[in-house]
């Protein structure tokens, strides 16, 4: 059982990764030998003059600090939530160790006289070419980079990437011991994927969890999966059924459940260890009915992209959190990601038979909760992979404008008020489809007939953001043009 929690919580953002820590070091190797390199060349061709030695190593310390930038935001910065204060605190550290620790080491290391003559008279006796000079400053070099790698190991991220407030404010050791929470997990096919997912539900910090696994008719071996893990911690239930979809699956799961509160989990994906705990926090401090968070994606390359955590915590009135949703501000339609107090979802039900069940649900939940609370941490993780539904175009894709139009009804019907940004969703899920249909598809004509119709919903719309504006010319100028400017936006 421990094996499997520890597996879980190699997500939490506190806890390096072995590929995290590797690229770090490697990274790490490249920038220090480049700074010596640097520094040699300087001193030795172009500034020859020993009073001007300074300018050497500030030259070549300047330069090291935008290349070592350079190569932590493209390669190790890929799981960090990077913001123009950790960029600020990531040359401030750089600078306390090129210029004051650094030099001061490199002195230090220097009056090591006996271990630098121990390794010249070793180079000596292998008749290899080295000065004395060459050893001491090699020596000294290596031994502070040695000390300055561990240093970035031990402090680097607490210093450029310190825990967030709303980390901190949502953090605690299973607080809420007597609420019970539901968490459903759908299962079809996904045997290469399941074991992480449910190692990472069951590593979360609140320890009252009823997680219901629903095998949705799997042919390969996610049952099997499943008995392994029944067998090994009995919160799991499982629910085996013939093959339905994943509405019928969440709604088997809806139907046994029995806790306080109720979340989704999809299991291709995974979660972070405080998630439940942080969502409990901030439903109860708000007193709120639905409590969502940010996500990360994860792609097949390794590459990690956060999402909306730019956007400040926020509790939202049912009207204005109808509207956040409409326009993604923070949080959107999916039903993972949120945790749902047990009453918002009394008689809601997905969409039998159909894609973007989300698009047909979640605002329901959201009519029956008093408020909502976003908190901007991205607990979920989204794993993108060869199979995922989105990767894939089919006519059933049109689900998405069908129940989008039928939510928008609805939203309008309850909130008028909501008429601009329901009418821009509108037009949104047709972008949605029209960047992924075929282009000889005998439906493109009738989506660009409609965005002409209704392109008032774009043009006179006060709500409506730059980019749907220039979606929209392109899409009525040229499908294909529209859907290459997409690829390059996204």
């Amino acid at each position: 059982m421990n094996s499997i929690n520890n597996s879980a919580v190699k997500l939490n953002k506190d806890v390096k990764t072995s590929q995290h820590a590797t690229r770090y070091f490697f990274v790490g190797v490249t920038v220090t030998v480049f700074n010596y390199i640097l520094y040699a060349i300087l001193s030795n061709l172009l500034i020859k003059d020993n009073n001007l030695i300074w300018l050497s190593s500030l030259i070549a310390t300047v330069i090291t600090t935008i290349v070592a930038y350079i190569a932590h935001s493209k390669i190790t910065w890929k799981e960090r939530h990077v913001t123009k204060a950790s960029i600020i605190r990531f040359f401030i550290w750089n600078a306390l160790i090129t210029i004051i620790i650094s030099p001061t080491l490199t002195q230090l290391f220097s009056l090591l006289t006996p271990l630098y003559e121990f390794v010249y008279n070793i180079t000596n006796s292998i008749h290899l070419p080295f000065t004395y000079e060459f050893v001491l400053t090699t020596g000294a070099f290596t031994l502070t980079s040695i000390v300055i790698m561990v240093l970035n190991f031990l402090f680097y991220d607490k210093f450029v990437f310190p825990k967030s407030k709303s980390s901190k404010a949502y953090s605690s050791c299973n607080a809420f011991p007597d609420v019970k929470v539901s968490v459903i997990i759908p299962v079809y096919n996904t045997a290469k994927y399941l074991p992480a997912c449910l190692d990472s539900v069951l590593a979360e910090t609140h320890r009252d969890l009823e997680v219901i696994c629903v095998n949705d008719g799997s042919t390969d071996k996610s049952p099997t999966i499943l008995k392994k893990y029944v067998n090994q911690d009995s919160r799991i239930k499982v629910i085996n059924q013939k093959n339905q979809g994943l509405s019928a699956a969440r709604n088997a799961g809806l139907k046994t459940a029995t806790g306080d509160y109720i979340t989704f989990i999809d299991s291709d994906d995974e979660v972070k260890p405080e998630m439940i705990e942080s969502l409990l926090k901030a439903l109860k401090d708000s007193q709120a009915g639905i409590a969502a968070c940010s996500f990360a994606e994860s792609f097949p390359s390794g590459k990690i992209k956060s999402f909306n955590k730019n956007y400040p915590e926020t509790t939202y009135n049912t009207e204005n959190a109808l509207k956040a949703m409409l326009k993604e501000i923070g949080f959107n339609v999916t039903a993972t990601m949120k945790l749902f107090s047990r009453n918002t979802l009394k008689g809601v039900k997905f969409p039998i038979g159909k894609l973007h069940e989300d698009v047909g649900t979640t605002y329901k939940a959201i009519l029956k909760a008093k408020n909502l609370i976003f908190v901007p941490e991205d607990y979920y993780v989204y794993h993108h992979h060869d199979s995922s539904i989105i990767n894939n175009f089919s006519d059933q894709k049109f689900d998405l404008i069908t129940l989008t139009d039928q939510m928008c009804d609805d939203i309008e019907k309850k909130y008028p008020d909501l008429k601009n940004a329901a009418n821009e969703r509108r037009m949104r899920a047709r972008f949605s489809i029209l960047r992924q249909i075929p282009i000889d598809h005998p439906k493109v004509k009738s989506l660009q007939e409609y965005l002409k119709t209704h392109q008032k919903y774009i043009t006179k719309n006060p709500e409506a953001s730059k980019t749907d504006k220039i979606a929209l010319k392109l899409a009525l100028t040229n499908v294909k043009l529209f859907q290459l400017a997409y690829k390059l936006f996204k």
